[in-house]
Order: structure tokens, then sequence, then C-alpha cells
């Protein structure tokens, strides 16, 4: 990390890695279990198949192994990351946040700047936004953004509504100098008041919710 914050224009995406469970759940499988037409999936959805973990993966070591893999991919030590910022909405706990646990998996820097964001499809786009926002200002050189969700452990496997669509697995995004891509202006914006439409009641802090 610098000693001074700098304003970089030269920072970007350098690489992306990603990282899947083993096991594998084909749309012929989901479309045989709640009657659905294989094509509908295939055609309508994108999706022919879906990797699902074990109960021994978990959302941190799917990161993980998916930050190990840019790293690989770069030739870059874990100590050259300054910033890692997890993405994810199935965190392996409550309290501590993922990204310390990531952090740990992948032995990195103990002045390594490290948090959570808590989103789902507009994840990665917050998260990229952020890393580099924190980079240009901090002088930060190298940044790993690492979206992992584990859906199958929210999923009731018997919802037509949700089973064919939602998977497990990790991507990690690794952010510096001389980048393959550069990064545009963001546009963003919520529809806070339609906050029931996707919600997973039970799984924080609130005692109840109303429906």
């Amino acid at each position: 990390m610098n000693d001074a914050a700098v304003q970089s224009p030269d920072l970007g995406i350098v690489d992306v890695a990603y990282a899947l469970p083993e096991r594998v759940v084909s749309s012929e499988e989901i479309a045989a279990r709640h009657g659905f037409d294989t094509a509908f999936i295939r055609d309508k959805l994108g999706i022919s198949r879906r990797h699902i973990v074990s109960d021994s993966e978990t959302t941190s070591s799917l990161a993980a192994a998916a930050g190990r893999a840019v790293l690989r991919q770069s030739r870059l030590a874990a100590e050259a990351i300054d910033l890692l910022i997890v993405v994810t909405q199935t965190p392996d706990h409550l309290l501590p946040h993922t990204s310390a646990l990531v952090h740990d998996a992948m032995k990195l820097r103990r002045d390594c700047a490290v948090f959570d964001i808590s989103l789902g499809c507009s994840g990665w786009v917050y998260g990229l936004s952020t890393a580099l926002g924190l980079m240009q200002t901090q002088g930060m050189q190298r940044a790993l953004l690492v979206t992992a969700d584990t859906y199958s452990r929210l999923i009731d496997p018997g919802d037509r509504a949700t089973a064919p669509l939602f998977g497990d697995g990790a991507a990690a995004t690794l952010l510096g100098p001389q980048p393959r891509y550069r990064v545009g202006r963001t546009t963003f914006g919520s529809d806070g008041a339609s906050h029931g439409a996707l919600i997973a009641r039970g799984s924080g802090a609130a005692p109840s919710l109303p429906k």
C-alpha cells in the first residue's frame, strides 16, 4: 500500500477466476422433480446445470478457493493484496464477517483492509465501485473482490419458483494497475418499497417480520 493517497485512472479489472462445488444438479433432474419442461429451464432461464455444496463446503471456503485461483492465474502472492471485499447473502455466520474467514484462509497481510457487503445480484457492481473508490483514495494497489453464495442452504428444493434458479459458487475479481478492462461510471438505484418480494424470514436478528 502506498503511504500517500493517490487518484489513479490506471486501475481496473486485471483478472477473474471462480470456484465451484463438485456436485452438479442438472436441469433434467430439476425438471423431472417439478414437472417442468427441460427446454423451458434451458432456453428461457438459460440454465443447464447448477453446482451444489457438500456438507464440508461453505461460502468462505468457496470464496478462498476463488481468491487463490485468481492469484495463481495472475502469478501474485497473497502479500500483494491491499483490500479484500466479500459480497455474500449467505455468510458462514452472522458473526464474524465472512471476509475475516477468507482473510485467514488465504493468509493475507494483517494490514489488508477486509469487509463484507450483503447484496445479491447487484453486489458485484457495488463491490467494484467501492473497491476502486478505496483504491483511488487510499493509495491501494491491488484488491480482491469476491462474490460467493451457497443459496442451496436457503432454498427449499421443493419450491418450484426458486429451485430451478439458484446454485452455489464463488468468483474472484482482481483489481489493480495495468488492467485488462477499465471501469466506467456506474448508475445506482433501488426500490426499497419492494423489500418483501424476496426475503429469507427468520435469518436475522428481527424477532418477527410482517408477512
